[in-house]
């Protein structure tokens, strides 16, 4: 017994023996985390005319062995300073002049403030612990002197589809100098104006209050401007659900005589494209399903959903092929046809585009169009213009005295048509 019981205390002793050898190669635990080495770079950007800082978005791409910054992973901005925010691999300000944490690397570097302007790279930038510097001076390249930049389809965080913060699109907006934004969340009526006060964001940027009246029948469709209603259901939106087009525009109507109703991607499928729901035919202008209602006064030709397969518009019919022949073939789909049946002056093709998108372009004269085709085209025109489906163009009188005037409007590309009385 006394033999066994030795034995048993040096079996556990051997164990626990085992025990402490086992603990004593286990690894030690991990250190800390700790944070990524980062640097500040620093930004000033101005307009080279009048060196005046403006707003811009900085896009950071990683070089030599650097990986993009992601600054975020989601589509909430982290703020850098007052004036700026950071997302994905973006800085958006709305001074131009700031600084911001980047990660410590090496980076091409491209300002930019929209189309309209000039763009501007630093290549392989090395951002250290100590920082480093990028200064922009671009031009404004595009006259648009009259004319405002919009977007009228902005989705924000009110949206279920959408998680970006209003005060974000701001800076978003401001960045690419978008100068009008239409609030346009689902079945709630929303206004960007507060966030633009807050922002002291007004001179570079306006807003209009709106809705995208949300269907699961019918499509999407935005209206605005709107009057708003805090107490109501989505702030006084338009109730839709359940009810038709030619429905629910008569309460938008009734509710803002002066609102605008757009149509948004009326052709990017069977589910939320308006056209396709209502089985629209574009070759007699008639739409196969009841309820379906013209009573619109916009449409959305393309939206950033379409952008990477173009499909929305498969024909073009031109009366300015010199000056609209890069924005035809941006906007159209692959194998589109665009027909000029006027010119506008010399045409410079651009070839390689037409070929990668398999695109036809045709000249009409007019003169020469076979009989039977004619008689089409005219029943055509002559029945849109019998239900009312077609704005007549506006028209420029001029009395037989007025010749010339008349002659110089025809001149200077007076829109609509130009008219001289002989009576």
């Amino acid at each position: 017994m006394a033999w066994a019981k030795i034995v048993g205390v040096g079996a556990w002793y051997a164990l626990g023996i085992s025990a402490v050898v086992a603990a004593a190669v286990v690894a030690p635990p991990s250190p800390p985390p700790r944070l990524a080495v980062e640097g500040g770079l620093s930004f000033d950007v101005r307009d080279a005319k009048t060196g005046q800082p403006i707003p811009c978005k900085l896009t950071l791409v990683g070089v030599d062995g650097t990986p993009d910054p992601e600054f975020t992973r989601v589509d909430i901005a982290r703020q850098e300073g007052d004036g700026a925010i950071a997302a994905f691999n973006r800085i958006m300000s709305l001074t131009g002049v700031g600084v911001a944490h980047v990660p410590a690397g090496t980076y091409d570097v491209t300002v930019s403030r929209g189309p309209e302007w000039e763009i501007s790279t630093a290549r392989h930038l090395k951002i250290t612990a100590r920082g480093a510097t990028v200064t922009a001076r671009l031009d404004h390249v595009v006259d648009t002197h009259g004319w405002l930049s919009a977007d009228f389809h902005v989705h924000a965080a009110r949206s279920p589809d959408s998680r970006v913060p209003m005060h974000d699109r701001i800076f978003e907006f401001v960045a690419d100098d978008v100068q009008m934004i239409v609030a346009t969340d689902h079945n709630v009526i929303s206004d960007y104006e507060p966030y633009i006060r807050e922002l002291d964001a007004g001179r570079y940027i306006t807003s209009a209050v709106g809705d995208e009246l949300t269907t699961a029948a019918w499509g999407h469709f935005g209206a605005f401007p709107l009057p708003r209603n805090l107490e109501a259901p989505g702030q006084g939106a338009i109730l839709v659900h359940g009810r038709r087009p030619d429905d629910f525009f008569k309460d938008v109507r009734r509710n803002a005589p002066d609102a605008i109703i757009d149509v948004h991607h009326p052709r990017i499928d069977a589910e939320i494209g308006y056209f396709d729901i209502g089985q629209f035919d574009a070759r007699s202008d008639r739409a196969g399903r009841a309820g379906f209602s013209w009573d619109f006064d916009a449409l959305e030709v393309m939206n950033g959903y379409q952008d990477p397969v173009r499909r929305s518009v498969d024909r073009v019919v031109e009366v300015a092929p010199a000056a609209n022949a890069g924005l035809d073939v941006t906007v159209v789909a692959e194998h589109a046809t665009v027909v000029a049946y006027a010119s506008d002056g010399d045409l410079t093709t651009p070839v390689r585009p037409l070929m990668q998108r398999n695109l036809t372009l045709r000249f009409v004269l007019v003169y020469d169009i076979p009989a039977d085709a004619l008689a089409r085209a005219v029943a055509g025109v002559s029945a849109a213009v019998a239900a009312g489906d077609l704005t007549e163009l506006p028209a420029r009188r001029f009395g037989l005295d007025e010749i010339a005037a008349a002659h110089e409007a025809v001149e200077s590309n007076a829109v609509g048509k130009v008219l001289v009385d002989i009576d």
